[in-house]
């Protein structure tokens, strides 16, 4: 019996030493991941910065403006969507803003020249991921001040 309870508590010993190893690399792949993520928030940061009004000065819609905007809410949706960013980053930096340009383009009712639907239509047939995004953001915003 002396060499089977040496072989069974080497057994565990490795199988101890396995597990260990799997929690090791599960942690540092997870904090990887999490760096990574960050990392994409400064890209982000200059599209975000670089979103003007959708209207020009005498309240007209500006068709390029609408695309770029429009792009860029879809960018950061599909990002936190794929996981590629950290979404609890983005909420905290970005929620209010994302917000704001989702409905300035959503609540325009005049076809748009160039792109032929209003605001709402184009968001429907080209930027699903940020309607879906603005949806979630939408609910916490509404349940944010829940008891």
């Amino acid at each position: 019996m002396g060499p089977e309870i040496i072989g069974l508590a080497a057994a565990c010993c490795s199988a101890v030493a396995a597990i260990g190893s799997i929690v090791v690399a599960w942690l540092i792949f997870a904090g990887q991941k999490t760096l990574s993520q960050r990392q994409l928030i400064v890209p982000l940061w200059e599209y975000m910065t670089k979103v003007e009004s959708v209207r020009d000065a005498s309240g007209l819609v500006i068709p390029a403006q609408v695309i770029r905007t429009a792009n860029t809410l879809e960018l950061i949706a599909i990002c936190c969507e794929g996981e590629m960013i950290d979404k609890q980053v983005i909420l905290r930096v970005f929620r209010n803003q994302y917000m704001f340009h989702f409905l300035s383009i959503d609540s325009i009712v005049e076809v748009i020249d160039g792109i032929g639907k209003n605001g709402h239509d184009f968001l429907m047939a080209n930027h699903r991921a940020s309607i879906a995004f603005y949806k979630q953001l939408e609910e916490l915003h509404l349940k944010g001040d829940a008891l």
